[in-house]
């Protein structure tokens, strides 16, 4: 995993798709993740102004598809293209923060050349 895995990940994930900022549109904020992870915690705060758990976990599961099609879009080599694929479909299936977290991770290592 990389040295700051949690939703520092999540928004590098997002930005190196997109090549934006945390600040641009695109759902690449580090808040989106962080509050789904406090919205299954338990946290009443976070889910009264992120909205609750599912529709938090539906956002960023969005923005993570987005920034997978993203990728897919590059000048991919056929590996890059399969596993990028293959997170894709295991994102729609995601259930959890830790589950989606996991897929950036290895997201992170695929395009770790669009750095």
């Amino acid at each position: 995993m990389h040295a700051f895995a949690g939703p520092e990940s999540y928004q590098t994930f997002i930005c190196r798709a997109y090549g934006c900022t945390p600040q641009q549109e695109k759902g690449a904020h580090l808040t989106f993740m962080s509050g789904l992870s406090q919205a299954e915690q338990g946290n009443a705060e976070s889910s009264s102004s992120l909205g609750d758990k599912e529709t938090q976990l539906a956002r960023v599961k969005d923005f993570m598809t987005g920034a997978l099609d993203e990728f897919l879009k590059k000048g991919l080599t056929e590996p890059e293209r399969q596993k990028l694929s293959r997170l894709r479909e295991r994102t729609q299936e995601a259930a959890t923060s830790a589950q989606l977290l996991t897929i950036i991770e290895e997201g992170l290592s695929v395009t770790i050349r669009f750095n």
